[in-house]
């Protein structure tokens, strides 16, 4: 049967043959730090990849900083923690829990986890980006193209075979692949084109704005990150550039975004520590007022058609833990072993490609649904929470608990293509 061209969804099909051809193994749809992660676990194990960007720039995100330590392990693995520790990741050795009336509540520490890194990292996620990029230019198995913009898909039989696009000045380009990787985000159109369904598991009521200042000079704030739990909801903050700077990511109400922005710094600041009384002499402004929705969403598979999700195309988290990115590291850990291990053998099939859904979409969903947890008892609002929600998350917090969930929020409880025996030599059939 002759390869066959199909749009992608919402997208307007290619017509004509293409100027660009290009070739590899895998080719990955998508290259913000989930997609270049694919194509650098796939270049460790020596599998070639065309990786496809829309954007022609690195974006400016603001959110996305922490690297758990499960995620420093795999990134030493990479080679891509030496250039994320060039480009000034902070180390954080501890979250803090507060609440103004009642003071001190609970830690969530990794300086007691029987694990190498005792810390996670922070660092802008433009930062993050750029690290993966400086690593992807100066592995030879990868071919990185910007500006790419993926509108067809090729399929002969059942199977994808590769994909095609527009480049920014027109040009019409073809990538072929013995797999195609999704790794284009939380409105995945290749997910929808794979006519996989995605659950909305829960939806939330907040989103979160974010805010620079000052790091206040006090030790409560030396390499830790602090949560406030109050009747207006969760504000976490989060140390960066080096430690100077603090990301303030403040709850508020769904749609209220209009309103934040028509505050003066003033009143903002005077918002920030009702909130976050730390906060108490630094200033405050609203740079691009932005804000971002949270979602709980699923994928209900992770393969079809000899093509795979990974990251945001896969499952979106709430970011109360923030294991979104950290997931995204894990599966691409995974599903490149698993590629690497059928090229050996000669066998791609469907079959073959869901043992990483198998690994990976079980620990996903268990993560998930302990951030949810977490969630609900952080965002709670009003006087109820005030006087009994937060003295209940203190009196359960024992020892035993924050063990458990600071093994959780590090990703330790994520199996790795080592630790699966995925890495252990395959015979070539």
């Amino acid at each position: 049967m002759p390869e066959q061209r199909h749009p992608l969804t919402g997208q307007k099909p290619v017509q004509g043959d293409p100027t660009e051809e290009w070739e590899a193994e895998v080719v990955i749809i998508g290259g913000a730090v989930g997609g270049m992660g694919m194509a650098i676990a796939l270049s460790t194990l020596g599998v070639s990849s065309v990786v496809l960007e829309r954007h022609r720039q690195i974006q400016e995100i603001n959110r996305g900083d922490a690297l758990q330590p499960m995620g420093l392990s795999i990134l030493e693995r990479w080679g891509v923690l030496d250039r994320i520790v060039e480009l000034g990741a902070y180390n954080l050795k501890e979250w803090t829990f507060w609440n103004p009336r009642l003071g001190y509540l609970g830690t969530w520490s990794f300086e007691n986890l029987d694990f190498p890194f005792k810390y996670a990292k922070v660092l802008r996620h433009p930062k993050i980006h750029q690290a993966f990029s400086d690593v992807v230019v100066q592995r030879k198995e990868i071919q990185m193209h910007r500006g790419a913009t993926v509108t067809t898909v090729l399929m002969n039989d059942d199977r994808i075979t590769g994909v095609m696009g527009t480049l920014d000045d027109g040009a019409v380009f073809r990538a072929r692949g013995r797999v195609v990787v999704g790794a284009d985000g939380q409105t995945s159109h290749f997910r929808e084109f794979l006519g996989i369904a995605a659950e909305q598991r829960y939806v939330y009521d907040h989103e979160y704005l974010m805010v620079f200042v000052d790091k206040p000079q006090i030790p409560e704030l030396d390499s830790r990150g602090m949560r406030w739990i109050t009747r207006n909801g969760l504000t976490v903050l989060i140390p960066l550039d080096g430690g100077t700077t603090l990301r303030v990511a403040v709850q508020i109400e769904k749609g209220s975004l209009p309103k934040w922005r028509k505050l003066t710094n003033t009143e903002l600041l005077y918002q920030l520590k009702l909130r976050a009384p730390v906060l108490e002499k630094v200033s405050a402004t609203l740079p691009g007022a932005h804000s971002y929705s949270v979602h709980w969403l699923h994928a209900d598979q992770y393969v079809a058609h000899g093509a795979a999700l990974v990251g945001d195309a896969a499952h979106l988290v709430h970011p109360g833990t923030a294991q979104g990115m950290n997931m995204a590291f894990c599966d691409a850990d995974i599903l490149a072993a698993v590629i690497r291990n059928g090229l050996r053998r000669r066998n791609l099939s469907d079959g073959v490609l869901r043992q990483y859904e198998t690994i990976r979409k079980p620990v996903n969903l268990g993560t998930m649904e302990k951030s949810h947890a977490q969630t609900l008892h952080h965002t709670q609002t009003g006087l109820w929470h005030e006087i009994w929600g937060s003295r209940t998350y203190r009196w359960t917090l024992t020892p035993e608990h924050m063990l458990e969930m600071s093994k959780a929020v590090a990703g330790l409880y994520n199996p790795t293509a080592e630790s699966t025996g995925l890495l252990k030599e395959v015979a070539t059939v």
